[in-house]
């Protein structure tokens, strides 16, 4: 593989991460606007759920892989 190659590969691999992240964000805010408006704890615990997870996980699994 030449160097060209490998470079566009690390590119689509952050596109794919940040893609990823921006989905899981706004998933985790409209829980919580969900779980607002409905008065629901139980959404609300999953939208705290889904934040720590994203918290937690601070590295995305596409930079860890090497393949």
């Amino acid at each position: 593989m030449n160097p060209n190659e490998e470079s566009y590969k690390n590119i689509y691999k952050k596109r794919v991460a940040l893609f990823s992240l921006v989905v899981s964000v706004a998933l985790v805010l409209v829980k919580i606007l969900i779980a607002v408006l409905s008065n629901s704890m139980g959404v609300f615990s999953e939208a705290i759920n889904n934040g720590l997870d994203l918290v937690a996980d601070p590295q995305p699994k596409a930079r860890r892989s090497r393949d």
